[in-house]
């Protein structure tokens, strides 16, 4: 309960210098698949913006959205994965 409220870790610098700081952010966050709003709340971001990001690291082959209810949620690919490991 005590890190609910904890800020999120910083990504990886290479990573934040590769991807962008949002963009690294985002993608290291998804250790456990996550939410636009989830996201968007934990990183203090609008949910356009995070929507826009993880519409570029989908594209790029880095996260997949799965559907979830009425909600989608995004998890980091095997390729997402492995540079997220990469880079720690």
């Amino acid at each position: 309960v005590g890190d609910l409220w904890a800020a999120p870790p910083a990504p990886p610098a290479p990573l934040g210098r590769l991807l962008g700081s949002s963009r690294a952010q985002l993608l290291s966050a998804l250790d456990q698949p996550a939410s636009t709003s989830t996201l968007a709340k934990a990183y203090d971001l609008s949910l356009g913006n995070v929507s826009a990001h993880l519409a570029v690291l989908r594209d790029a082959g880095l996260v997949t959205a799965t559907r979830v209810g009425h909600e989608v949620r995004y998890g980091r690919t095997s390729l997402g994965e492995a540079l997220v490991s990469g880079v720690s």
